[in-house]
């Protein structure tokens, strides 16, 4: 409550309505019940379904009554496709319908229900991708997704402080199977690769990998304020930085931000940088990198006689030099 508290004082006006993902498991049943005790009297609900488990519907019914009884307005949506069982389909599904219920009233920010266990879960998949450091700072509190304000309050607090929660309350979320199915990464970092991997160092990982989150947070923070002293110059066709004299963890998180490269391409075009009497390019999906004695040009769009240069799960996509 003290956490929930804090965020709503720190980040909600008092007046604006505000929008909560809930699914009416314990995570976002938690964080509803906390948000009306701490009083926040201008809360709406939006469920989705996804259509996965047949008892999804008498969820969804369930939601409505108690919705009713709370006297909160909720909006619910479902799948296209029930038969589509992709985790990327379905999140993308998801926050299509949360922006669709977000632009139509003049909600201050969408609330969702991850904690720290989820956070450690999107840290270590992360690692294991290869991500940048920058990109491993998880999930943030506040965040802006396209039209939409992202908070979420309790991405530093323990699941086990959510139950315990929930148990002092006599409250209890539905119980998602589909949260433990290992056909889902999701579900094989939760139910089997944490443990497992908690259980050989002898200690909660996930606290770390949290650990790990904040600290990649404060690189980039301190990444961000270091790149303002580029110079760099938007034009017509784009943006353009003198990298010259920037140091090379500078040079590469400017041209992260400008554009999101390969590792093998944004390792070329820092070698290129780094050689003060370079002059090249390079056309990557329809935006040309090019080079010259250490100033980048990042110029979008191409004419329209190049092609797009698109890549593949599995392939790395061919590039023009």
């Amino acid at each position: 409550m003290d956490t929930i508290r804090s965020f709503l004082d720190t980040h909600w006006d008092q007046a604006s309505p505000l929008l909560l993902g809930y699914s009416g498991g314990p995570d976002s049943k938690a964080l509803l019940y906390a948000l009306l005790e701490a009083g926040c009297s201008t809360l709406h609900l939006a469920h989705f379904d996804h259509g996965w488990r047949p008892e999804s519907q008498d969820e969804q019914r369930a939601v409505e009554r108690e919705a009713e009884e709370l006297r909160l307005p909720l909006y619910t949506g479902k799948t296209d496709n029930t038969n589509a069982r992709d985790e990327n389909s379905a999140r993308q599904a998801r926050w299509k319908f949360f922006e669709h219920v977000y632009n139509q009233a003049p909600f201050q920010a969408l609330l969702l229900a991850h904690h720290a266990d989820d956070q450690a879960e999107t840290v270590l998949k992360r690692v294991f991708e290869g991500a940048q450091l920058i990109s491993c700072i998880g999930m943030r509190p506040w965040v802006q997704k396209g039209s939409m304000t992202v908070w979420r309050p309790l991405v530093s607090t323990p699941r086990l402080d959510l139950v315990a929660y929930l148990e002092a309350k006599n409250l209890c979320g539905f119980d998602d199977a589909s949260n433990r199915d290992p056909r889902y990464l999701r579900s094989r970092c939760k139910s089997h690769l944490i443990p497992t991997l908690a259980a050989h160092f002898g200690k909660e990982i996930d606290l770390n990998l949290c650990l790990l989150a904040e600290r990649c947070t404060e690189l980039k923070e301190y990444l961000d304020e270091r790149i303002q002293s580029i110079p760099t110059t938007t034009t017509e066709r784009g943006i353009q930085g003198d990298l010259s004299a920037a140091h090379p963890l500078e040079q590469k998180h400017w041209l992260l931000q400008q554009i999101s490269l390969p590792r093998r391409l944004l390792k070329i075009v820092l070698t290129w940088v780094k050689d003060k009497e370079c002059n090249k390019e390079i056309n990557w999906q329809m935006t040309c990198i090019r080079v010259q004695n250490g100033v980048v040009f990042v110029e979008s769009p191409l004419p329209t006689d190049v092609p797009s240069v698109m890549g593949t799960k599995n392939r790395t996509p061919p590039f023009t030099l």
